[in-house]
């Protein structure tokens, strides 16, 4: 009996997870304040990687090339204000505020405004089109955050159709602060009802839309006997759903977005999405907001260094540095 020893090729499958793969894991995991930080940490750690400098929309992220962010402003909007002459020529303030307006130093400390948390938020749902009707409408918008133009109104003015007016308001219903964008008050608080009951938030007495519909200014006036009897409920139910509205509701929006957006706010939070998905011709198309807000590269310096590597003048040192 004779043992022979050989050694020949044999291709093989074997899945093996390599370093990248957990790099890149962990970054998916991360949140868009997670991410911020942690290009910070790296920009500071390592000297090869370098951040490039350039003007982003603080709503959009997208990059400014010129005075203002064509996908959220419109260029019409640039320059309308007054002019003040001096004498070195005219002085075009409304290009000066603008410039402040997207300057990021600038609003690091502003508020996050029920203005721009619309514009941000209605043009990401809706088409490119709908951009300037939705613009005209947050811009009709009342202190309470009632819209005062008719749909008529609206499209006459932005040269479109009432339909699109009507896509335009769907989606603002669908925004926090819910209500925003109605007409009056009952329009607010059933909106509200609406959203409450869609999202099975918490439970909502019976005969509170009625109630709110037909009995607002009754209610207002504690007339609870009278609104029982007007529509065939008792005078308790009717206090439920008083204490309800007052508990839960808000009937001017804005109210609503300062709860939720001011110091020791509410509960319900307003958040800007770190991913947008679109159906776009029956297809689904996925964008992920925070990608525009950096542009990172190799240092040029570290760059030339790593090119001159195979030179005979670097040392061991300098290949070692330049290496890790």
């Amino acid at each position: 009996m004779s043992i022979e020893l050989n050694q020949r090729l044999q291709p093989a499958l074997q899945v093996r997870v390599t370093p990248k793969q957990i790099a890149a894991n962990a970054i998916l995991a991360m949140s868009s304040v997670e991410l911020t930080e942690a290009i910070a940490a790296e920009l500071d750690e390592n000297p090869a990687l370098d951040m490039l400098e350039q003007s982003n929309c603080p709503i959009c992220g997208s990059v400014i090339t010129g005075s203002h962010c064509t996908d959220c402003l419109p260029k019409g909007a640039a320059g309308s204000g007054p002019a003040e002459v001096t004498d070195g020529g005219p002085i075009d303030w409304s290009a000066r505020e603008e410039a402040d307006e997207l300057d990021p130093i600038a609003r690091a400390e502003a508020e996050f405004t029920l203005q721009e948390h619309l514009t941000w938020t209605l043009h990401a749902l809706l088409p490119h089109r709908l951009h300037p009707v939705a613009d005209y409408a947050i811009g009709a918008l009342d202190d309470n955050g009632f819209l005062t133009d008719s749909d008529e109104e609206i499209a006459a003015a932005t040269d479109a159709t009432v339909e699109d007016v009507q896509a335009v308001r769907e989606s603002m219903r669908g925004v926090e602060p819910i209500g925003v964008g109605s007409r009056d008050v009952a329009e607010s608080l059933l909106a509200q009802i609406a959203y409450l009951r869609e999202t099975d938030e918490m439970e909502v007495p019976a005969g509170a839309e009625e109630i709110v519909r037909h009995h607002l200014a009754d209610l207002g006036e504690r007339r609870f006997a009278l609104i029982a009897s007007a529509i065939g409920i008792g005078t308790g139910e009717v206090l439920a759903a008083w204490e309800f509205v007052k508990v839960n509701l808000h009937p001017y929006p804005t109210a609503a977005f300062t709860a939720a957006s001011g110091p020791g706010g509410s509960t319900r939070t307003i958040v800007r999405p770190d991913v947008l998905i679109r159906i776009v011709d029956g297809e689904l198309q996925v964008e992920v907001i925070e990608s525009r807000r950096f542009s990172l590269r190799v240092d040029p310096t570290y760059a030339r260094l790593s090119a001159g590597m195979r030179s005979a003048e670097a040392s061991e040192t300098d290949r070692q540095h330049v290496r890790e």
